[in-house]
């Protein structure tokens, strides 16, 4: 009886495994990773990131860019989890298995083993291979650190996609800012939807580049449009409204943002106090 109820419970658990590695988000490995994108079952427009310092692993706005681009080298019960961004030589470890434990880069080679949970209302655990009562969490909110927390709690389960990076969608910014109130330094947010997600993406005088490269989930379909924009600017996308909802074409998509200051608005923003809603 206790041979049949152990057979039994590890048909189960190979069943499990068998059908996370059927959804092709794992790889052998950097050399031929295959690229996912990490993002909040909850919060469903804050994907997992590298930081600026690339060491800090963190969370935020999803925009679909190389620093949010993962590889899970390995299978669903052992993994390490690499960086694009990063490069071969570092991988993801955790400073401990209890909550509050923090997720940074280090050398590969002392990286945390990992290992994924299925969750019965989609997505996975990201746990510590020791502790799967712990998962990865946006400790403190949407947008903070990547930390341990209770891989019950539904902020700790998260959706991961292959991602497409031979469909770029290449987004130049054509801005004339010249003319405008030196106090107007936010000009204001792309609205990027990705399958029925919004991601807002705050340009400002300080932070805008001349193109930036987003790179889509299979499959996904996408649309474009300005979303809040501050006092004391005009923008448009393409020379309109937006891009409707579509799939990207086989080669990828540029697309033009288009800024220029709006010299009939005189409002004019104080130093150290912006109202965002304006």
């Amino acid at each position: 009886m206790k041979r049949n109820i152990l057979l039994y419970a590890l048909l189960f658990f190979a069943g499990i495994s068998t059908a996370i590695a059927q959804e092709n988000i794992f790889s052998e490995s950097f050399k031929k990773g295959i690229p996912v994108q990490i993002t909040n079952n909850r919060d469903k427009g804050y994907a997992i990131r590298l930081a600026g310092d690339g060491v800090t692993v963190t969370s935020g706005n999803a925009s679909y860019s190389e620093e949010e681009i993962w590889y899970l080298v390995g299978n669903a019960g052992q993994f390490r989890l690499y960086s694009l961004k990063g490069g071969k030589k570092l991988a993801l470890k955790l400073d401990g298995t209890a909550a509050q434990a923090a997720a940074t880069m280090c050398p590969a080679k002392e990286a945390t083993t990992l290992t994924l949970t299925k969750q019965e209302k989609g997505g996975y655990a990201i746990s510590p291979a020791g502790n799967p009562e712990q998962s990865f969490n946006m400790f403190g909110g949407a947008g903070r650190d990547i930390k341990l927390y209770s891989s019950q709690d539904e902020g700790s389960h998260w959706t991961i996609r292959e991602v497409d990076t031979k469909r770029p969608l290449v987004i130049k910014y054509n801005a004339q800012t010249e003319g405008g109130f030196d106090t107007n330094t936010r000009i204001g947010n792309i609205a990027i939807t990705i399958d029925g997600n919004t991601s807002d993406i705050m340009l400002s005088k300080e932070n805008l580049p001349e193109t930036s490269t987003c790179y889509l989930p299979h499959g996904a379909t996408f649309s474009i449009a300005p979303g809040l924009v501050c006092h004391g600017w005009k923008m448009d996308i393409n020379g309109g409204e937006g891009i409707a909802e579509q799939q990207l074409p086989q080669k990828g998509m540029e697309v033009t943002v288009n800024i220029d200051v709006d010299k009939e608005n005189k409002f004019r923003y104080n130093i150290g106090h912006h109202d965002e809603s304006l």
